[in-house]
């Protein structure tokens, strides 16, 4: 019986939390997200080593990528990097409701791997199978033929679900093309007054000037 215990404890440890009593807690293999969805960090676990992999942005364009091991030890989980070339950014893993708080160890060293404002020092919730990037991807992609093929209800009804699911997991960017995506879906529809509010909730639709307009591409493009 002790030695079936065991072996379930062993299967499990890859894929969950492993909490035992004075033990530190390991996050679990899946994906994250900030919300809005500015960062998201991998977990993964090769039966020997626990690896993540954290890629943000922030509004001013400034990007970040920072991936290595999980090490567990003296009751803290910490996230180094082993990247050459490149000093090692180490962040403190704090368990935090359903998600994990990341902590800058070294602000100098990780400023090397990220732009000065970056998002990673971040809480991160699990990130839905549905509302990973290329899950969104595949939703819009549908979006879009039903919009072509003229069955604007469908189309509307597979945006709502996207927004009902992700809205808290998607970037302004991401977002304001899905505004426009509706508001050009209820145009059609004949919902001239609803196309209008959607596009009035855009980030976009707070400039004032095409000065604006420049420096926010401008910005886009150095971050790319």
């Amino acid at each position: 019986m002790f030695r079936q215990w065991m072996m379930a404890l062993l299967v499990s440890a890859g894929t969950a939390p492993l909490a035992l009593a004075g033990a530190v807690v390991a996050p679990a293999n899946g994906h994250y997200a900030t919300q809005p969805g500015s960062a998201e960090l991998v977990i993964s676990f090769d039966g020997a080593q626990r690896r993540f992999a954290l890629d943000g942005s922030s509004r001013n364009g400034s990007s970040c990528s920072l991936s290595g091991v999980i090490q567990l030890g003296a009751g803290r989980v910490i996230a180094r990097t082993v990247q050459p070339d490149a000093p090692v950014c180490q962040l403190q893993l704090r368990p935090e409701g359903d998600g994990w708080r990341t902590q800058v160890l070294d602000v100098a060293a990780c400023r090397q791997h990220c732009g000065m404002h970056s998002e990673i020092a971040a809480l991160f919730l699990p990130l839905p199978d549905a509302c990973r990037w290329n899950m969104r991807e595949q939703t819009r992609a549908r979006f879009r033929q039903h919009y072509e093929r003229r069955n604007y209800e469908q189309a509307l009804q597979i945006l709502d679900g996207l927004e009902a699911e992700c809205g808290g997991f998607i970037d302004w960017l991401e977002a304001d093309a899905i505004a426009n995506d509706r508001a050009i879906t209820q145009f059609r529809l004949g919902q001239p007054a609803q196309c209008l509010r959607t596009l009035g909730k855009t980030r976009v639709a707070g400039f004032s000037s095409l000065e604006q307009l420049e420096q926010l591409r401008s910005r886009l493009q150095l971050s790319r």
